[in-house]
């Protein structure tokens, strides 16, 4: 693949060098066309002096000089080289995307045996905290890389072990709520475009969000003015964060407040992200998106600042234009209006902190439109300002070498 990746980029360059080529055969016609006039003018001016044939004899020279200049430049392969390499490149582009396809697919597993594996799990627990439940599964067949598939077996298990213990009341608190005294625990895994959702949800209790937000101000995490601006899902996202648990008592199974930090922290270290959704007495879910594979990605390449960059083509939504009339701003923050709904612009230089060129010089100008790029992260939309488009690549993802991983937190 990366091979492949620098025959195009090879080839990129050559026809951007042989449009100069072309400006070549336009000078040389217009160089033509002009001694013919020259020499046209010049005889009327000598009024057929002896100077006369001096002079155009000299140019007959140059006009030789310019013939030969002109057969030389037809003569050249150059453009029957590039059309053979451009062929060339097209069938290495077939048969490395084939290998790819076929490679891997040696690598992808069904998630079965992962899946088979949490129903005695959940009889363990569920005997030990005296509750019934049973483990529904569906999509089992669904295939991921084998790399991906061992990565998530711990999230799942302490995301299964909290269902159970926090999630699920016991038989006579669901009797009394007129619910099945048995609970219900479904796992499910489904494809969505080039990622794998996988579905932990349960019939419980739900997650009290008036509960989480007393117990963060109560530790110090949250003050009361941040408290008042969270929305829902802002905290839900509580729960993630080290050392957090609402649990009444600590027991064998949760109340530590070592979990769901961890959950989330090895989901991001394969490039997934967590959604929850939740209702009191209804019961909660968390929706795990998931890549396919980690090994190869669909990007796409922009331009900031003079230096190319790649955003991973399952986080883009779509691309827009917006003109300096078109954006507002929201709490001081820049603001296009898209399909009634508003979204959030940020400068992408000034996110990864290039300092190159004044912000206010993207995109051509203020008085220029802005090429926006709509990315998305669970239900959370945002809109990138880059400065020019490049295209769609293959990026092949390489994890550092050991020596760098002291450089990691800067």
């Amino acid at each position: 693949m990366i091979c492949k990746a620098r025959f195009n980029q090879f080839l990129h360059n050559i026809k951007f060098d042989f449009s100069h080529f072309k400006e070549i055969e336009e000078i040389l016609n217009e160089i033509d066309s002009n001694h013919e006039l020259f020499v046209k003018e010049l005889k009327t001016l000598l009024n057929k002096q002896k100077i006369e044939n001096k002079v155009l004899t000299r140019y007959d020279q140059i006009k030789i000089k310019l013939e030969n200049l002109r057969k030389a430049h037809h003569n050249l392969q150059l453009i029957n080289f590039i059309h053979v390499l451009d062929e060339n490149t097209n069938a290495l582009t077939k048969i490395s995307s084939s290998i790819q396809s076929e490679v891997m697919q040696t690598r992808m597993i069904p998630i079965e045996a992962t899946f088979t594996r949490f129903k005695r799990i959940l009889r363990d627990i569920s005997k030990e905290l005296q509750k019934e439940v049973t483990l529904e599964i569906s999509g089992e067949e669904t295939e991921l890389d084998k790399k991906i598939v061992d990565a998530i077996a711990e999230p799942l298990t302490h995301m299964i072990r909290n269902a159970i213990d926090h999630g699920i009341e016991d038989p006579t608190t669901r009797r009394r709520l007129g619910k099945d005294p048995v609970g219900k625990i479904t796992l499910k895994a489904y494809h969505d475009g080039n990622n794998i959702c996988i579905q932990v949800s349960d019939d419980g209790r739900g997650l009290d969000t008036n509960k989480i937000l007393n117990f963060a101000l109560a530790r110090g995490i949250i003050t009361k003015e941040n408290a008042e601006k969270f929305n829902t899902k802002n905290i839900y996202d509580l729960i993630f964060l080290p050392g957090f648990s609402t649990a009444d008592k600590v027991s064998n199974i949760s109340g530590r407040g070592v979990g769901m930090d961890v959950v989330q922290n090895m989901i991001r270290s394969i490039n997934g992200v967590v959604d929850i959704q939740s209702e009191i007495n209804k019961g909660t879910s968390f929706n795990l998106m998931i890549p396919i594979t980690l090994a190869i990605i669909q990007a796409l390449e922009v331009e900031v600042a003079g230096e190319i960059f790649a955003i991973p083509l399952e986080s883009v939504v779509e691309i827009i234009r917006a003109t300096p009339k078109d954006i507002f701003y929201v709490e001081g923050n820049e603001t296009v209006k898209l399909r009634e709904h508003a979204l959030t612009l940020a400068y992408l230089q000034k996110l990864i902190k290039i300092n190159k060129k004044d912000i206010s010089t993207a995109n051509n100008g203020v008085s220029q439109s802005k090429i926006i790029v709509t990315i998305t992260s669970g239900d959370i939309q945002l809109g990138l300002i880059v400065d020019k488009l490049i295209g769609k690549d293959e990026i092949v993802i390489k994890a550092l070498s050991e020596h760098y991983s002291s450089y990691a937190d800067y």
